[in-house]
């Protein structure tokens, strides 16, 4: 139960981490 507790945070990480550098990607690659 802890682990899908630890993925499912990761996945929240993931997706946060995410939301900061995606708008960074978008503008290098045009």
């Amino acid at each position: 139960m802890g682990n899908s507790v630890s993925q499912l945070s990761k996945k929240e990480w993931i997706r946060k981490k995410l939301q900061n550098i995606w708008p960074q990607l978008m503008e290098g690659m045009t």
